[in-house]
């Protein structure tokens, strides 16, 4: 969206305050300012699917952070890989942590995000959503509603797109 404000001559700028509207996974594509310089250190843990609160742990069962770590490691690599511009590499590294573990959000994000970059806006529509289908984290939840709401908006169905807009900041609201 902030593409199309600066096509019409508007400066664009965002100014955000949670992990996943960092950077590096490509949020700040057509912004004149982006600052998401946050503070993660009041947090104990940092997943693949969320930041969480480590108040919000209690009595659950954590997953061993060495059997995730390579996971995080390649899909981290993906997104660089993605954002140099070879997307095709991108892609299949993250087909392969999709077919080693189906229930990775950002891996669906990710690459929705790869494709919608691709201009294939109906296929990044599907991952998004079978990303959303995962019931990811509050802090990951709106990005995915956003970047529908984007999609919708480039597919040219107004109304999917005000819809999404309308659960992402409800949801970015209720954190």
């Amino acid at each position: 969206m902030a593409e199309i404000f600066k096509d019409k001559g508007y400066s664009t700028s965002a100014f955000v305050a949670t992990y996943v509207l960092d950077s590096k996974w490509g949020l700040n594509q057509g912004f004149d300012t982006y600052f998401d310089n946050f503070d993660l250190s009041k947090f104990e843990r940092i997943s693949l699917g969320t930041v969480q609160d480590s108040s919000k742990l209690t009595g659950q069962k954590l997953a061993n952070p060495r059997e995730k770590i390579k996971v995080f490691n390649e899909l981290s690599r993906a997104q660089e890989i993605g954002m140099s511009g070879r997307a095709a590499e991108a892609i299949k590294i993250i087909d392969g942590i999709i077919a080693s573990d189906p229930d990775i959000t950002d891996a669906y994000f990710t690459l929705g995000n790869l494709y919608f970059k691709q201009r294939k806006f109906e296929e990044a529509v599907n991952l998004v959503k079978k990303g959303l289908d995962l019931k990811p984290g509050p802090a990951e939840l709106p990005l995915g509603y956003f970047l529908l709401a984007d999609l919708y908006g480039r597919l040219g169905d107004r109304r999917q797109s005000e819809e999404y807009v309308r659960k992402g900041r409800k949801n970015a609201n209720s954190k």
